[in-house]
């Protein structure tokens, strides 16, 4: 392994070690280290801190019979030799932490070692103080992470299968981490407790089973997967990529540069994204922050480059244009930023059924919660019929400009060509007419007809454009339309009806319903385009 000092003159660009660009010749300044005037002493000191090409000739200079040049000579050594430290708390300091990562992962062993972990643990206490300070639990992690340097296992991978002393823990300070006893043969003994570490830096990813205590700081991607039963607690895991939790969390700080994905119960935490934050279950007592570039106002990540399409789509919702953000995602190209536009439909129609439920309605059980972490495949085209053929019989998210979808159609004895009708989310820029199956989300620029699928149709929101036309039972659903409603010949159950204009319904087929009519501001927060007078009307008072 290369020298410490090797690897600082490694990043030097080469000039000749006499001149400096601006023509200085370093054997004059450290004649000048002795010099009778302060000034040029102080001047010739500072100059040669900023000139690593010197070191051969500081060296020699050691030896000087002038106490005073060879006293300013290893003062000076010392300095470049501290330099990269210098950068790297100057690092921690401006919350550069991929930079503070990548350093601390390529550190060699040996060097410095006391004032890299101070350095790192340093970092770990200002984001678990901020987070106190903005309301957090207290993160019991640093307990265990005394003064004194833990022992250091530096390596460019580290498995299940990498020697290790047994019951050790230890500061890792890798390139890579992958320890999953469960790839062990029947019997067989791990060759480490790595997995046991209180401490990990890892310059690209993370991948645990465990259910310890940990501090991670990772370049790359996290994945923590539950040793045992219980939660995994009082840990701080900063990823410059994703994170995806496998396991039940508690009073830890999670922070990501992309999504952090919650595939198990979490409470008591504070979850901060540079994207989306995606819980399978609902969070429980969690702080949670997306798209957020400075986390705690002590890290800063380089922030995503905008995209156009997204951030439009973004701003239709945030301004409650329903109609402008159907148009735009139902033109959307198909793999281009998928998971964005399924967490914003996704965000969109719970949301909707949240504000349904709390102000007097009642919960709508929606069926893509199956999907909201992983989304559903998806299927593009102009038009979808009963004839347009589907590779397989799996559930799609459509994105179409017009669905048509009527069975009847078929000839006799003629086979289904897809299964679209059964699919739990669609989106299309003109109209939908299909049968409906069970639960449905459906966003129309037009007119939305439901026909009678054969099974009950509930936990179901339909926002149109236009009109909607309901020819099958609904219950405890949600239907908005910015024209008029008709459900005079069906039973409605437990359903909010929002028209634009009419609802028709007859009253004895719809118990504990809550109808509205001539509503511009459905819920408060749909806002309808107005295209005869080119403007957005105005939210209800």
């Amino acid at each position: 392994m290369r020298t410490f000092l090797a690897i600082l003159l490694s990043s030097i660009p080469a000039v000749s070690l006499g001149q400096t660009a601006g023509n200085e010749n370093i054997d004059g300044l450290i004649k000048k280290l002795g010099s009778q005037n302060p000034k040029d002493r102080e001047a010739a000191t500072h100059t040669l801190q900023e000139r690593p090409d010197a070191v051969p000739q500081l060296r020699a200079a050691l030896k000087s019979p002038d106490p005073e040049i060879s006293g300013r000579a290893a003062r000076i050594l010392d300095y470049i030799h501290r330099s990269p430290l210098r950068e790297l708390n100057a690092a921690a300091k401006a919350g550069q932490v991929k930079r503070v990562i990548e350093t601390v992962a390529a550190w060699p062993s040996g060097e410095f070692e006391e004032e890299v972990w101070h350095c790192v643990r340093g970092l770990a206490r200002n984001l678990k103080e901020m987070h106190k300070k903005k309301g957090g639990a207290e993160i019991k992690l640093l307990r265990l992470l005394r003064d004194a340097t833990p022992m250091v296992i530096k390596a460019d991978r580290i498995t299940e299968a990498t020697k290790g002393e047994p019951d050790r823990h230890y500061f890792l300070r890798v390139g890579e981490v992958d320890l999953d006893r469960r790839r062990l043969e029947p019997g067989a003994q791990p060759e480490n407790w790595f997995a046991d570490s209180p401490a990990i830096v890892a310059a690209r990813s993370v991948r645990l089973l465990t259910n310890n205590t940990h501090m991670i700081f990772a370049g790359g991607p996290v994945e923590l997967m539950n040793g045992g039963g219980e939660p995994i607690r009082d840990s701080l895991i900063v990823s410059c990529g994703d994170v995806t939790l496998k396991c039940g969390m508690a009073n830890c700080l999670i922070v990501a540069r992309g999504n952090v994905t919650c595939l198990g119960a979490i409470h008591d935490s504070r979850i901060i994204s540079g994207k989306w934050v995606i819980c399978k279950k609902e969070p429980r007592d969690c702080t949670i922050s997306e798209n957020d570039s400075n986390p705690l106002g002590v890290i800063r990540w380089p922030e995503f480059p905008k995209v156009k399409l997204v951030e439009d789509a973004r701003e239709a919702l945030a301004a409650g244009h329903i109609e402008r953000f159907i148009e735009l995602t139902a033109k959307w190209p198909q793999g281009k930023h998928e998971d964005d536009l399924w967490q914003l439909t996704w965000r969109l129609t719970k949301g909707m059924a949240d504000k349904h439920e709390s102000n007097g309605g009642g919960r709508i059980e929606l069926r893509t919660e199956a999907w909201k972490v992983e989304g559903l495949p998806v299927f593009v085209a102009e038009r979808i019929t009963e004839s347009t053929k589907s590779k397989d019989d799996r559930f799609y998210f459509l994105r179409a400009g017009e669905i048509d979808l009527q069975p009847g159609r078929r000839k006799p004895g003629e086979p289904s060509r897809n299964w679209f009708a059964h699919s739990p989310a669609i989106i299309a820029a003109k109209g939908v007419r299909m049968p409906a199956w069970r639960s449905h989300v459906i966003l129309a620029g037009r007119s939305v007809e439901l026909d009678e699928g054969g099974i009950g149709v509930g936990d179901t929101v339909i926002i149109s454009g236009g009109d909607v036309t309901l020819n099958c039972d609904l219950s405890n659903s949600l239907v908005i339309a910015r024209g008029k409603v008709d459900c005079a010949n069906v039973e409605i159950r437990n359903c909010r009806i929002i028209g634009g204009k009419s609802v028709v319904s007859n009253p004895k087929s719809a118990p504990h319903c809550i109808i509205s009519e001539n509503d511009a501001n459905p819920l408060g927060f749909i806002r309808w385009f107005d295209a005869a007078k080119d403007k957005v009307v105005p939210k209800s008072k």
